[in-house]
């Protein structure tokens, strides 16, 4: 499967986890585009980041951010979750 199909996975796996919820955006700064960085949590207080990298569509890539999501991915591949049980 190639990367562009793998990212329209990955927009559906979120949208199937917040579309049409109202969310909280807690902010982290902004990286080196100037771009908001923050975190998506439902209104019963799942991170979407978090499980988004649990369930293996996204990676870890950032130092700081590695500590927050790092249990995630480890979850993720231990249960062979989507991506993470191809790689």
């Amino acid at each position: 499967m190639n990367g562009k199909a793998i990212g329209k996975q990955a927009k559906h796996a979120v949208a199937d986890l917040a579309f049409g919820k109202e969310v909280t955006v807690q902010t982290h700064g902004k990286d080196k585009y100037t771009r908001t960085l923050g975190d998506v949590i439902l209104p019963d207080g799942m991170n979407v980041n978090q499980e988004h990298v649990k369930q293996g569509w996204c990676s870890v890539v950032s130092e700081v951010r590695a500590i927050r999501y790092h249990a995630g991915e480890v979850g993720g591949r231990s249960e062979g979750s989507e991506t993470w049980a191809v790689g």
